[in-house]
């Protein structure tokens, strides 16, 4: 033993130190063992909370004889001491269970360190390893549709749900909609379980829906997506003319005066006031005096305006026009007392009797007309006719 570790050792010995291993010897490697560390997701994807996904922690390729351990900052997991030889590797195994806070940050990262220490060496060597999982990526190719659409009684809204199909999409993921139909624009959430009829994947929207409504655009983006993802609704138009919320109210509707539609009919135009009544909407129509019951249609040419028509019979009583949209819970009635009184005497129908045999005729120059009356030719007509 040379001067200098009998030195060491005395001044260990008054500090009250004992040394072992490489430092009692006093030849410890300045370097560090060398090691390989990977860490693994199985599945690197996840959809809900709860959701378990594997973590596999391998450590490999050992420079030399060492000691290992292994942590991380997520799972809690510690693995260890392993011993790895030059020849062999090691894996460790740990359970993550997936939370509603990963799915509000549309991912998970884990850092992993392992720490390897081997005889002769003065320090361990530190390997840290990132992985990550994410939700599922977007499926563009999948057509979203409306399910259901109706009032909101609570909130006196229109709403409607429109289904994506991801199943990922709950109420924990963090996403931002939009959503237009060029005149109005909806808020949407996504949608809340609701017992057995939950689905996942649904949004449901709300607004005040005015004017004339175009395709209806919904846009969704999660947090680290690059940009929103988008869909065109062409059949929203459809499925919204006619949806209001609002009640009628008292109807006052001004009653035209009835004519005749042709040889047969009778008809009538009922003005509602309502701008958004047109042939597109979905709205049911009664109409009947008590003797006859009228068809209603509507014109695009005039929004609002309900035209009627049926058959006269006699002992017509008073009108009563009825109009109910899909959400209304019933229809929606006026009544026209006068009715009776506009259409009596209305006469659509004329019989078409035989001429009476006519007191001229021709003789046979075709130019010289004789008979029981006063006759002449007549040239348009190319006949004789009476000269009055």
């Amino acid at each position: 033993m040379n001067n200098r570790v009998i030195y060491l050792l005395l001044i260990c010995a008054v500090m009250g130190f004992v040394l072992t291993g490489c430092a009692a010897t006093g030849c410890c490697n300045s370097d560090t063992p060398n090691f390989n560390f990977e860490v693994q997701f199985s599945p690197t994807t996840f959809s809900a909370p709860g959701q378990i996904i594997n973590v596999t922690y391998l450590v490999k390729d050992a420079s030399t004889a060492m000691s290992v351990t292994i942590t991380d900052d997520r799972t809690g997991a510690v693995c260890g001491p392993i011993t790895l030889s030059p020849d062999s590797s090691q894996t460790c195994e740990h359970e993550y269970v997936v939370t509603a806070a990963d799915m509000g940050a549309g991912g998970i990262v884990i850092t992993a360190t392992a720490s390897g220490s081997a005889s002769g060496y003065q320090d361990p060597t530190l390997k840290t390893v990132t992985v990550q999982a994410g939700l599922p990526p977007i499926d563009t190719g999948f057509p979203w549709w409306i399910p259901t659409s109706g009032c909101d009684s609570s909130s006196g809204q229109f709403y409607f749900v429109v289904e994506t199909g991801y199943e990922w999409l709950v109420p924990e993921v963090n996403v931002t909609y939009t959503a237009t139909d060029g005149t109005n624009s909806y808020s949407c959430v996504t949608e809340a379980p609701s017992g057995e009829t939950y689905s996942t994947g649904r949004i449901r929207c709300a607004g005040l829906p005015t004017g004339a409504p175009g395709a209806l655009e919904i846009c969704l983006q999660r947090l680290g997506d690059p940009s929103p993802t988008c869909q065109t609704l062409a059949e929203f138009p459809d499925s919204l003319n006619g949806i209001s919320c609002a009640p009628l109210g008292t109807p006052n509707w001004p009653l035209g005066p009835p004519a005749c539609a042709n040889e047969l009919e009778i008809y009538f135009v009922i003005d509602t006031g309502y701008a958004w009544l047109t042939p597109d909407t979905d709205v049911t129509y009664t109409a009947t005096d008590g003797a006859v019951n009228y068809t209603c249609v509507t014109s695009s040419s005039y929004p609002g305006r309900v035209a009627c028509y049926g058959y006269k019979s006699a002992g017509v009583g008073i009108l009563q026009f009825c109009l109910q949209r899909p959400l209304d819970p019933m229809p929606t009635c006026q009544t026209y007392p006068a009715f009776p009184a506009a259409v009596n005497g209305l006469v659509c129908f004329v019989p078409t009797l035989p001429p009476p045999p006519s007191p001229c005729y021709a003789i046979t120059d075709h130019t010289t007309c004789i008979g029981t009356v006063g006759c002449k030719w007549d040239d348009p007509t190319n006949r004789c006719v009476p000269n009055p």
